[in-house]
């Protein structure tokens, strides 16, 4: 899979998004997951985005954007992994000169 990837673009302008991101507070949000205390932030750009963080469960609660939104829609603990080879290493590839 990442190496059919390639030298693919993960989000042209994303760095830049992120970096002028706007932070709104804290709001509590409701996603099939259930209700969280969530940072809410905006960014600008091509493509104006909101998204809301959450320390509980760690990481993104939800995104939307004028194509579309991504919502948790749900998480757990005590998860036990379904992976049974061995980890591998894989090298990055640096980032392109001029972005």
């Amino acid at each position: 899979m990442l190496a059919a990837l390639g030298d693919a673009d993960p989000g042209p302008g994303w760095e830049d998004q992120c970096a002028t991101a706007i932070d709104l507070g804290i709001e509590r949000i409701t996603v099939p997951a259930g209700a969280f205390d969530a940072h809410h932030y905006r960014a600008g750009g091509e493509t104006p985005t909101d998204v809301w963080l959450a320390d509980v469960p760690f990481g993104m609660v939800k995104l939307f954007q004028s194509s579309g939104k991504m919502e948790l829609a749900s998480y757990g603990a005590d998860a036990k992994s379904s992976i049974t080879e061995k980890p591998i290493d894989v090298e990055i590839p640096p980032k392109p000169e001029g972005r």
